[in-house]
């Protein structure tokens, strides 16, 4: 929830997002390698699945 009240704060007064598109990348690339894990049962290095 206040992921969404700070994006329409920034909409609101222009002001740039704190999170960045790199880090919703980054985040993804966790995501991915998470399920990576589980599909194959075993360790998955993050970063190691392209984006």
């Amino acid at each position: 929830m206040a992921e969404l009240a700070d994006f329409a704060e920034c909409v609101r007064t222009g002001r740039a997002p704190s999170v960045t598109g790199q880090d919703a990348r980054a985040a993804l690339s966790v995501a991915l390698a998470a399920i990576e894990s589980v599909t194959t049962g075993g360790p998955v290095r993050v970063g190691g699945i392209a984006a």
